[in-house]
C-alpha cells in the first residue's frame, strides 16, 4: 500500500516541514560561529605574521599581494576556521544552538572536551 502526498498524515508534514527549518537553523549558526572564530582568532593571527620582520627574500607578491592581502587573509581565516579541530569552533556553535533553539531537542550536545585536554585549569 502506497500513501500519496495528499493523504499523508498532517502532523507529520509539519514535523517534517519544522525538523529542515531547525536543521536549517543549525547550518546558519554553524556558519556564523565558523565566521566569528575565522573573523577574531585567524584572521588576528595572520595580520600579526604580516607584521612581523621574519620576511625572507623570496615570496613576495609585490604590490598586488600589498593591496589584495586582507582580503586573501579572510577567505584563509574562514576556511581556517571550518577545518580547524580544537573544538572553539564547535563549542561556540553548541551555545549559540542552546540559546537561539531553546528547544532542547533541537540545540545540538556540547561536544565532549578534547582526549588529554585539562579543561579544569
Amino acid at each position: 500500500m502506497t500513501v500519496s502526498p495528499a493523504t499523508a498524515n498532517p502532523l507529520a508534514i509539519a514535523a517534517s516541514e519544522a525538523q529542515r527549518e531547525n536543521q536549517s537553523k543549525l547550518v546558519e549558526l554553524r556558519h556564523a560561529a565558523e565566521q566569528l572564530v575565522g573573523i577574531t582568532f585567524f584572521q588576528t593571527l595572520l595580520q600579526s605574521a604580516h607584521n612581523s620582520t621574519l620576511k625572507g627574500e623570496y615570496g613576495h607578491g609585490g604590490r598586488g599581494e600589498e593591496i589584495f592581502t586582507a582580503q586573501l587573509d579572510i577567505i584563509f581565516a574562514e576556511r581556517a576556521a571550518e577545518s580547524s579541530r580544537f573544538g572553539l569552533v564547535d563549542e561556540i556553535y553548541a551555545r549559540m544552538a542552546k540559546r537561539y533553539l531553546p528547544n532542547e531537542d533541537d540545540a545540538p550536545n556540547t561536544p565532549a572536551p578534547l582526549a588529554g585536554v585539562d579543561v579544569a585549569g
